[in-house]
């Protein structure tokens, strides 16, 4: 099932055929199909957006909505449902869902097809893609198969998104918007257009189709309001546990933890740190200072590269600092 699939239909209405965005009436030809499905899935990687469609009961020209009678449930590939055998022959498997609606007593199926992630889409075995409106083969473009590849091994995964469709009312239950604008002593805009564009503009969100938003990884680690709210990123805390001995079997403590974005948990973690081993006040010729057992300094290079460089994956380890 797709949400919003109404407002959703009225934005792709609106917009032109291209590379990830292909309007048909009818297909009789399931393999047609498959292979469109591959060629949308790997040109939104060229294109950088999250999804491609496959829009049935549109023309192609016009954009009028005439219906169509392809039905993913209940047409057969031989004894299979089409559903079952397209997925049968695509890799990875799951990589599209679709639905269905009337307009005016009229049937339109909007297929929504992610992303490729970690290799191409193929179908058959075999990748696709596309030139101009063409649909291609992309063993007859090389420039555009290495182009492919190149972003899948070598993008920057925090672009990735940790939370879909998220409502625009909704945004500041999953990330601190004012929480953000106070750390950069700006005032909080009047107009949400103007928040959105400065959130998109740094990476932390991104529009959708429908008129959602969709919570970029770089977005939730930088300014979530808790990591808890993202499902692939519950783990992301930072963990602060201090020993009384040089072994780990010596503490009994309780971890402190740290579970907004890194944004607003930074000073407070590196404060921590240093408190944990052992600052303290002093006072030399009649002036109060701070005695730290390590330059804060080096306390913020080694929590900053720890930040920055750890595995972001969905099953990879929390960050634990062992004082």
């Amino acid at each position: 099932m797709i949400p919003n699939k109404q407002e959703l239909l009225q934005n792709l209405l609106h917009s032109n055929e291209n590379h990830c965005l292909e309007f048909k009436t009818n297909n009789n030809n399931p393999e047609r199909i498959g292979k469109y499905i591959s060629a949308l899935s790997n040109m939104a990687v060229i294109d950088n957006v999250e999804y491609g469609y496959l829009v049935y009961g549109i023309d192609d020209k016009t954009h009028a909505i005439v219906g169509t009678n392809i039905d993913l449930h209940k047409d057969k590939v031989g004894n299979a449902t089409l559903e079952f055998w397209l997925n049968s022959l695509l890799f990875p498997k799951g990589v599209f869902d679709f639905d269905d609606l009337l307009v005016d007593n009229k049937r339109v199926v909007i297929i929504q097809i992610k992303k490729a992630v970690s290799s191409t889409t193929t179908f058959s075995g075999d990748e696709y893609g596309r030139v101009n409106e063409s649909l291609v083969s992309l063993s007859t473009q090389p420039q555009l198969r290495k182009d492919l590849w190149e972003k899948i091994l070598f993008s920057v995964r925090e672009n990735d998104v940790a939370l879909a469709s998220v409502p625009p009312l909704e945004l500041e239950k999953y990330i601190d918007i004012r929480k953000y604008y106070s750390l950069l002593k700006q005032s909080y805009p009047l107009s949400f257009e103007e928040i959105t564009t400065r959130l998109v503009g740094e990476g932390f969100v991104k529009k959708r189709d429908d008129g959602r938003l969709d919570i970029t990884i770089l977005g939730a680690l930088c300014i979530a309001t808790s990591f808890s709210c993202f499902p692939s990123l519950g783990n992301k805390g930072i963990e602060i546990i201090k020993y009384s001995t040089s072994s780990r079997a010596s503490s009994t403590n309780i971890p402190i933890k740290f579970d907004s974005g890194y944004l607003f948990c930074f000073e407070p973690i590196i404060n921590t740190v240093i408190n944990l081993m052992g600052a303290k006040e002093v006072v030399e010729r009649g002036v109060r200072m701070r005695q730290e057992p390590i330059p804060a300094l080096i306390v913020r290079e080694m929590v900053g590269n720890a930040m920055i460089h750890q595995n972001i994956s969905p099953n990879s380890g929390k960050i634990l600092i062992e004082c």
